[in-house]
């Protein structure tokens, strides 16, 4: 059997083939420009990571002032409570009833709920911060996770296309079969690739594709 291959179907080849590069060497570019910009993402979020965290800080020392202006106040009114109660029961003695104590209890009250309603603020305020500089960090991860794949990717195109001549051998034949089967030929049925053939002299032959012509020419 001798492989035939016509100049013009050569020449279709070589075009779709140059066809095909310029198509990937422009997904290549589209994807590195990409992952410029994923990384672009990722340092802007790192910025907003690290200026949240400041800013957290920041907040987290103005609630522990807060705390702690707050016991301190809290302290020093039982303080002069106690005083002032120790004063009525010196000054009255047994005339103190317990009507003038649940009035005490009812002057009380009041202050000690709104000091545990504000400790209860500031509570949920700083368990919202923290979810969030949690949620953040979780999404910067994701992030460059993301890149980390599209730069992988895009190595793999560049190295398929200018440093590994076994697949550019590879991609070479898939483009071929891909013109047979685009010109509505069947594999197994009107042409062959890669089938290795021993001609009467000895001579082993393995031609890329063989198409299978009318009256068994080949």
């Amino acid at each position: 059997m001798v492989a035939v291959q016509g100049f013009g179907s050569g020449r279709l080849i070589q075009e779709r083939y140059a066809q095909e590069r310029a198509d990937l060497e422009r997904r290549i570019g589209e994807q590195e420009q990409l992952v410029q910009d994923r990384v672009r993402e990722a340092m802007d979020l790192n910025a907003q990571l690290a200026a949240e965290t400041e800013r957290n800080r920041g907040l987290q020392e103005k609630l522990d002032n807060q705390h702690a202006d707050l016991e301190k106040a809290q302290a020093r009114m039982t303080t002069e409570f106690e005083v002032i109660a120790t004063k009525l029961l010196t000054a009255r003695g047994k005339e103190l009833t317990e009507q003038q104590n649940e009035k005490l209890g009812t002057i009380l009250r009041p202050l000690h709920d709104k000091l545990k309603d504000f400790e209860e603020q500031v509570r949920k305020a700083y368990e919202t911060e923290g979810k969030e500089r949690h949620l953040l960090k979780s999404e910067v991860a994701k992030l460059v996770e993301q890149n980390q794949r599209l730069s992988k990717d895009a190595d793999n195109l560049t190295k398929a296309l200018k440093g590994d001549s076994q697949a550019q051998g590879a991609w070479g034949e898939m483009l071929l079969e891909k013109l047979l089967d685009g010109s509505g030929l069947v594999k197994g049925q009107e042409y062959s690739m890669q089938e290795s053939t021993t001609l009467a002299d000895g001579c082993r032959l393995r031609p890329d594709a063989v198409i299978f012509l009318p009256d068994d020419k080949h």
